[in-house]
């Protein structure tokens, strides 16, 4: 009988998460990222241009001024794109909503809930 009531007040919870404004904005965001191309092909740049340069670092190579100035620049375009800022604000928004979450399962179930929650791969 607990484990169907603990089933069930975690389906509930899962379904009210799903309608929190800041899970709806952060689904959105993803998806205003999905459909912006330009927003997409910077990240892959810059996803792209990071890898190269921690191999060269790892390989001990030292990273020239001008791959470097090029990284930053992609770093700022990344920073200051609307769209990949709205999806960082969003994601960040609902980092802290679910934090503020897990802190108030813990606080009621008298349990560390995020640290249980990570060793089981939720």
């Amino acid at each position: 009988m607990a484990a169907t009531t603990l089933e069930t007040s975690a389906d509930h919870l899962a379904l009210q998460l799903a309608y929190e404004p800041a899970v709806i904005e952060l689904r959105e965001a993803r998806a205003a990222l999905d459909s912006d191309t330009e927003a997409r092909s910077l990240v892959e740049r810059y996803q792209q241009t990071h890898l190269e340069l921690a191999t060269k670092q790892r390989a001990g190579d030292v990273l020239t001024d001008e791959q470097i100035s090029v990284f930053q620049g992609l770093q700022a375009s990344i920073q200051s794109h609307p769209t990949i800022r709205r999806l960082a604000e969003a994601e960040q928004d609902a980092t802290a909503m679910l934090t503020a979450v897990a802190a108030e399962i813990d606080e009621h179930a008298g349990i560390d809930f995020t640290r249980l929650a990570a060793r089981g791969g939720c």
